[in-house]
């Protein structure tokens, strides 16, 4: 998206920077990444038992584990490299809440709701695809880097599909449900079934007045926090 600067009634397109080197747009996000992303920063480059290494580890405010990506090349398979790296970290649980206890992360964790979070100038269609048919949520985010060090970041938008399931296999459902167990994706409407009649009224009054507020207002439901007694 074109970005301009108006003054004095004057228009002028601001120029878009190249990224020398994409380690300085990922330290930059590492170093900032709770004013980016609301994510706490829990480790640079963190090494796995199979030879790869996860971009960025950190952990959202709900307490959900948080891979992020970054696209280094065109060609780069950034979602497989996710996903692969979102099925070791389920296989070794304890070494994320070591390195939380470490941190001194206070939060608990939410294993159900991990996520991945790819970052790139750009997807291709097949990236979005596979982003779109998974059974668990990936988040694609582009990113632009603007002259007087302006940094523009949103979310990749696509038209969902329907897919024939009219000749799936057992095995192709039982996988499903398997996969469905890395990661709920918690809804409005899952919440509101939990609420009292009066909450579920106070609720759709005040989402009146809050999105009457700005058209850019977003609903973003969280994972249900656990809270603790001091």
């Amino acid at each position: 998206m074109p970005l301009f600067k108006i003054h004095k009634q004057k228009v002028t397109k601001v120029t878009v920077r190249v990224v020398d080197r994409e380690k300085h747009l990922q330290e930059l996000f590492e170093k900032n990444l709770n004013e980016i992303l609301n994510i706490s920063f829990l480790a640079h480059e963190y090494s796995t038992s199979f030879g790869g290494r996860i971009d960025t580890l950190g952990i959202d405010r709900a307490g959900s584990p948080c891979i992020i990506e970054f696209k280094k090349k065109q060609n780069e398979s950034v979602i497989n490299q996710g996903l692969s790296y979102l099925r070791w970290l389920l296989d070794h649980k304890a070494d994320f809440e070591v390195l939380c206890r470490d941190k001194k992360v206070d939060v608990d964790i939410q294993w159900d709701s991990p996520r991945v979070i790819c970052i790139a100038e750009s997807y291709n269609k097949f990236d979005i695809d596979t982003a779109d048919i998974l059974p668990i949520n990936v988040e694609l985010l582009k990113y632009r880097l603007y002259e007087n060090d302006v940094l523009y970041l949103d979310t990749e938008t696509y038209q969902k599909v329907r897919i024939q399931t009219s000749k799936i296999t057992k095995r192709f459902i039982h996988d499903k449900e398997k996969s469905e167990t890395l990661q709920k994706n918690y809804t409005i409407e899952y919440h509101l079934q939990k609420a009292s009649n009066e909450v579920r009224r106070l609720f759709h009054v005040l989402r009146e007045k809050v999105v009457a507020l700005d058209d850019n207002i977003k609903e973003e439901p969280q994972t249900p926090q656990i809270f603790r007694s001091p």
